[in-house]
């Protein structure tokens, strides 16, 4: 019963966030009016623009699941009340998202150069 309640907080609160990450998103780059444009075929995108956006989200909500693991972890650790094997799985949890939050954060610089490089070779100098 605890593990579906936790199930549901973790899934409400994981969308709320995706959907705070996609509405900063379209005011960072130019308003909601410009985020309409590009969702519903406004002005025609470039395909790399178009990716980096897909990538973007993607790692934004990749990085929620990785700071959810770790709140869960965390919790975890802080409810094992002494027992042993609920300690070790709450640090493996712990670890094994912080190394994940480091692979994302990692591929996300690494995509976003990536992309960078290509948008700007094709501009005209």
């Amino acid at each position: 019963m605890l593990g579906k309640k936790i199930a549901i907080l973790l899934s409400t609160a994981t969308g709320s966030l995706l959907l705070i990450n996609f509405a900063a998103a379209g005011v960072i780059s130019g308003g909601v009016q410009t985020l309409g444009k590009s969702v519903y075929g406004g002005e025609p995108q470039q395909v790399q623009i178009l990716a980096a956006l897909i990538l973007n989200a993607l790692f934004g909500l990749l990085g929620i699941v990785a700071v959810a693991m770790i709140i869960y972890g965390g919790f975890l650790y802080m409810t094992s009340q002494g027992k042993e094997d609920q300690i070790k799985k709450a640090k493996n949890i712990l670890i094994t998202a912080a190394i994940g939050l480091v692979i994302i954060f990692s591929a996300f610089a690494i995509a976003n150069y990536i992309i960078n490089v290509i948008i700007n070779a094709q501009q005209p100098s």
